[in-house]
């Protein structure tokens, strides 16, 4: 079973979203570190996003493994969100939710 790539994975989300991406919060657990946060704020530059996208790119996991997880919230300039959520089954994925 390969590793999980976060910077991949939320990479390849948001070009299938295809909306503007306003901000971000990744948090990545892992039980032998603890938490490590990642947010890319309203308003970013260029630079803002490439120190996000390195951060996430160091957060790699298994989607089986429950002692490593990826949570957070993709927020678009649409009004639409998308949130890193659990199956229960092995499964972990990004799922983008309409503006209500």
């Amino acid at each position: 079973m390969n590793k999980i790539n976060a910077k991949d994975e939320f990479l390849s989300h948001i070009a299938g979203v295809e909306q503007y991406l306003m901000s971000a919060r990744v948090i990545f657990t892992d039980s032998d570190v603890g938490s490590v946060e990642a947010k890319l704020l309203k308003g970013h530059s260029h630079d803002d996003l490439d120190v996000f996208l390195d951060k996430i790119n160091d957060f790699k996991y298994y989607q089986s493994n429950v002692a490593q997880y990826i949570t957070g919230t993709i927020w678009f300039e649409d009004g639409s969100h998308s949130t890193h959520e659990d199956f229960g089954n092995g499964i972990e994925k990004w799922v983008h939710h309409e503006k209500e």
